[in-house]
């Protein structure tokens, strides 16, 4: 056989042979992909002990994995997340001073010592002068030492200072 007559012999085994193989149709290949891929959340069952946080009293509030008080906690007082200061406590889900403390300007202070509100916020004392239960005193003269609001001569009166002097 001439060479040219086994072409088209080979052409013809090539193409029967070709056909065998299994090949997804054109239009399927052509295909867009439409569908969004997303991110699954793999979550345990409900009834597993990781999913159930246990409840809080009828009195508390969930603050992070704590359960709180909510009018008188000083780290959650009123909101989840709202400090009072160091000197506040929290009442009733208020920061507010501690007893015996009265809110000067953002301080709690004690008018019954305290020199620069003494008796009340912004009344202060003299230089030299003492607080001494809500009032400015002078201060002793040289020798003597106060006892309340009492200057004494400890030298020569050994006796404690009177309670309420």
């Amino acid at each position: 056989m001439p060479m040219f007559g086994r072409l088209p012999l080979l052409a013809l085994v090539l193409v029967a042979c070709s056909s065998q193989t299994s090949y997804p149709p054109a239009a399927t290949d052509a295909s867009v992909d439409t569908s969004k891929d997303s991110a699954v959340v793999d979550t345990a069952p409900s009834e597993t002990p990781a999913d159930t946080a246990a409840a809080c009293a009828s009195d508390e509030t969930r603050c992070g994995t704590a359960c709180v008080k909510l009018i008188s906690d000083p780290a959650n007082c009123g909101a989840c997340g709202k400090a009072c200061a160091s000197d506040e406590v929290c009442v009733g889900a208020s920061c507010a001073c501690a007893t015996g403390k009265t809110k000067c300007g953002s301080a709690c202070v004690d008018t019954q010592t305290d020199g620069a509100n003494c008796g009340a916020c912004g009344k202060a004392c003299v230089t030299g002068e003492t607080c001494n239960e809500g009032k400015c005193l002078a201060p002793c003269p040289t020798g003597q030492t106060r006892c309340g609001a009492v200057c004494v001569d400890t030298q020569a009166d050994p006796r404690p200072a009177p309670a309420n002097a």
